[in-house]
């Protein structure tokens, strides 16, 4: 944990002991234990949050991209069938007639 030992704790441990005094040693723990629990239910809070509002955005991003549009007539009904265009042939002066051959 950040690098320390277990001697490193006990001396932390010893002074702390020793300039804080054996009376509000055990107050000062109970308060510093109180303190963390409610900032990892704060930051769990929090990070639930965030996780949250990304899953929104990539459902929202992911519904963007898979949309299937027919380009080619958007509001066309499936079941109705299109009907066949007759194809048109145009002369040279780009009137609809057949062409002229020389």
């Amino acid at each position: 944990m950040f690098g320390i030992g277990f001697v490193e704790i006990i001396v932390i441990l010893g002074i702390a002991l020793i300039v804080i005094g054996p009376k509000n040693l055990p107050d000062l723990a109970k308060s510093l234990g109180k303190g963390y629990v409610e900032f990892m239910r704060a930051f769990r809070e929090m990070q639930k949050t965030i996780q949250d509002d990304v899953d929104d955005i990539q459902k929202t991003v992911d519904d963007a991209t898979n949309i299937d549009i027919d380009i080619d007539d958007p509001l066309s009904d499936e079941s109705q069938e299109k009907p066949e265009e007759k194809s048109k042939s145009f002369n040279q002066s780009g009137r609809e007639g057949e062409a002229k051959k020389e």
